[in-house]
């Protein structure tokens, strides 16, 4: 998710009403030049091996380079995925920079709505300015987030940027991207990066770092993973579905519509499904334009939140009974982190807004209590007192910075699984 909630209206607005209507008259981008085609056929690689790169001019202090690379799907099979990567300028310190592999927040599922290109365009996500200006989302951009001393590499997820399917929400997948980026920032720099390493990423992207955690000493045993900093992460999509569909815990129900609608092309088709079976008629009329937008483009429809609150997603789902189709809720509920005591494997800064109405705090305090701290793994969890979803990262991003530096300098990460943090009401 992006800072600005202007972002959120605009995808609302679009998803549920311009483009409702056959798609038609709607503005679209293309920023997509011949370096996100991969090969075809794509040869024999290793996941994480560089396919391509490009250098581009961007800022006086990091260099740039977007990134294609090896990844790979559910079955384990060979696949392309893209990304950038920002360095700072000079020479790097002895044992080489520290990299953050950064999991971005909902961008939308066409292949332009990457944020790879987007450093290097003046295509606008965010309430006309680029994501990448400071002040629109200073936790993205490494120099405007005070990462001077840190490479950040930034995956942007099977089937945008690159062609693929769908792989919104779907953990596993943006998972290895999470970490194949990361490797593929390696074959470029080799000694210039340190292996140690950190997993950072809000909303959408907190689940995709988490599913990195998990999979990292299997996956990428190779990367020396010092923490993992989940913001508002969508951890647990069965409870947070649940407690949207009974809208509890003043779940925003205009934003949990679009997002649960944008879903649902990538679990239809990687799991087999039929939409029909969970869609009803009018779900169904959003498809082609949920296929169709990026977030936060066409800002100006529907500005205020009273016409937004009209849309709740249960309108727009079929259920049988009052209940999720179970092979639906089966492959909803695969997407979970912790799933048989799985644990994260790193020290993790887990963090939350107290007035988050995508994420509510309930369901995090759920997550962090029954899931989370039974592993053993060591969790800080904070709550941000007058915090809502998009403001979270600005507001903790000090914070994740001293959280980080005390990992680098070998400290014991702290952990409060003994004390639920203020904020946490009963937790669901």
């Amino acid at each position: 998710m992006l800072r600005t909630s202007g972002s959120v209206r605009g995808f609302v607005a679009l998803l549920f009403v311009a483009l409702l209507t056959s798609g038609c008259g709607q503005e679209t981008f293309s920023i997509l030049g011949s370096f996100y085609d991969a090969p075809d056929p794509l040869p024999a690689a290793a996941h994480g091996d560089l396919i391509r790169s490009e250098s581009v001019e961007n800022s006086k202090d990091v260099r740039a380079w977007r990134l294609l690379f090896h990844s790979q799907d559910f079955e384990g099979r060979n696949i392309q995925s893209s990304g950038v990567l920002f360095v700072p300028r000079g020479q790097p310190p002895e044992g080489g920079w520290p990299l953050i592999s950064l999991a971005h927040g909902t961008s939308g599922l066409p292949r332009n709505c990457a944020p790879s290109p987007l450093p290097f365009t003046p295509l606008a996500w965010s309430g006309g300015a680029s994501v990448w200006d400071r002040e629109a989302s200073p936790y993205v951009y490494p120099e405007s987030a005070g990462l001077e001393g840190y490479a950040v590499v930034m995956a942007d997820y099977q089937g945008t940027g690159t062609t693929g399917p769908y792989s919104y929400l779907l953990g596993e997948l943006t998972g290895k991207n999470v970490l194949d980026a990361a490797l593929a920032a390696h074959g470029l720099l080799g000694d210039a990066l340190s292996s140690q390493t950190f997993l950072w990423g809000h909303s959408q992207g907190g689940q995709a770092a988490g599913w990195a955690a998990q999979q990292a000493s299997s996956y990428a045993p190779e990367l020396s993973i010092l923490g993992a900093i989940l913001l508002a992460p969508a951890a647990e999509l069965g409870q947070l579905l649940e407690a949207v569909l009974a809208e509890e815990y003043n779940v925003n129900q205009s934003s949990a519509a679009a997002l649960v609608l944008t879903a649902v092309p990538g679990f239809a088709l990687n799991y087999g499904l039929d939409t029909k079976t969970i869609l009803s008629a009018a779900g169904e009329a959003t498809q082609e334009g949920v296929k169709s937008v990026c977030l936060g483009t066409n800002l100006a429809v529907f500005e205020t939140e009273a016409v937004l609150r009209q849309y709740k997603a249960a309108d727009y789902l079929r259920l049988p009974g009052g209940e999720v189709p179970p092979r639906w809720l089966e492959a909803i509920e695969a997407q979970n982190l912790g799933q048989a005591g799985a644990s994260l494997g790193a020290p993790t800064f887990l963090i939350n807004g107290a007035t988050d109405t995508v994420v509510p705090p309930e369901v995090t305090c759920s997550y962090f209590e029954n899931t989370l701290c039974p592993t053993g793994d060591r969790v800080e969890f904070k709550i941000y007192p007058d915090t809502g979803h998009l403001d979270l990262p600005v507001t903790a991003n000090a914070d994740i910075l001293r959280w980080m530096q005390d990992r680098l300098e070998g400290q014991e990460a702290p952990t409060n699984c003994r004390n639920l943090p203020v904020g946490c009401r009963t937790a669901p």
